[in-house]
């Protein structure tokens, strides 16, 4: 009975770890609400910024030796500029993970509990793309 309580407990061993990252973003990308100005003021929504979009990213982790060794990045930079040059945007604030799942293979016992089974997590980022006010002429 022991046994198999430890089994148990053990099944769920199976994940990934990862790093968000942007080596190649060629916009600000901000997890707070705010960006630095073209004169380095803070900017905000309403006051500097306004949104223009939302930005969305969607990845898939993976690990070995129970998330120990991370076999994949996440890097944003590719996506973040595709999105925020559609949206004629100048950066994204507000970026939060809004999601973290485990993958079908985390569950497969007793596959799971062998430290050389890859793991997986699905990770989903949000944010919203904004762009400098224009002035408005008179």
């Amino acid at each position: 009975m022991k046994l198999f309580l430890v089994m148990v407990m053990a099944a769920g061993c199976a994940g990934a770890q990862f790093t968000l990252d942007a080596k190649s973003a060629a916009y600000p990308l901000s997890m707070s609400p705010t960006v630095p100005g073209p004169d380095g003021a803070l900017l905000r929504i309403g006051a500097g910024l306004e949104k223009v979009g939302d930005f969305t990213f969607k990845k898939r982790a993976w690990g070995l030796l129970y998330s120990a060794i991370a076999l994949s990045d996440m890097d944003v930079s590719s996506s973040a500029n595709t999105q925020i040059k559609a949206a004629a945007g100048d950066a994204i604030v507000n970026l939060e993970l809004v999601s973290l799942e485990h993958c079908v293979l985390n569950y497969l016992f007793p596959f799971s509990i062998l430290p050389i089974w890859p793991g997986c997590q699905n990770a989903t980022y949000r944010g919203d793309i904004v762009a400098l006010q224009r002035a408005v002429a008179p």
